[in-house]
């Protein structure tokens, strides 16, 4: 897989002379991060097979609709307790077949693109417009769209955001 990645040039051998894929073991599929920028401060998430359950899950369904999906769980920084992000990903595909169809889609799937995006930041660009300025908005984690197996917590230990938090600095991420 590795050496693939080197030799269609998805790795650049001159800024990632080696690369290892982790954590290790056989698996019937993987799915590697082989790019990821800025690369001088995420270096050490290049080789990292990101196919564990909550992806294993959602492959199918991303490589055959083709559609936009997110991980579902939050990103959290183990330095900064008011840093919080969310993930997308999307399925990329070889050319040279139209994917008007899911089994096209299915044979000609490379791999998948991945953004982390911050929704403090999104929110701090939709304010600082003044536009939007009157509004206040909060945003709640209500957990699995597909598990709604039992009550939800305090719905304080479930917002992510208030937007009256950026007006003063201090957002609530």
């Amino acid at each position: 897989l590795v050496q693939e990645a080197y030799d269609d040039g998805r790795i650049d051998k001159a800024l990632v002379p080696s690369l290892k894929v982790y954590p290790p073991g056989k698996r019937d599929q993987h799915h590697v991060i082989l790019f990821i920028e800025p690369l001088a401060t995420n270096k050490q998430f290049l080789g990292r097979d990101i196919l564990g359950a909550p992806l294993r899950e959602r492959l199918d369904s991303l490589r055959s609709t083709g559609q936009v999906m997110t991980s579902g769980r939050l990103i959290r920084s183990p330095t900064d307790p008011n840093y919080v992000a969310l993930a997308m990903r999307m399925a990329t595909y070889r050319p040279g077949k139209p994917l008007d169809s899911a089994a096209n889609r299915a044979e000609m799937f490379r791999g998948t693109v991945g953004a982390g995006y911050r929704p403090a930041d999104l929110a701090r660009g939709v304010l600082a417009s003044g536009k939007y300025s009157h509004l206040r908005f909060q945003l709640f984690d209500i957990g699995s769209a597909d598990d709604r197996s039992g009550p939800l917590p305090p719905a304080d230990e479930r917002k992510l955001l208030d937007s009256f938090s950026l007006g003063s600095g201090s957002d609530s991420w």
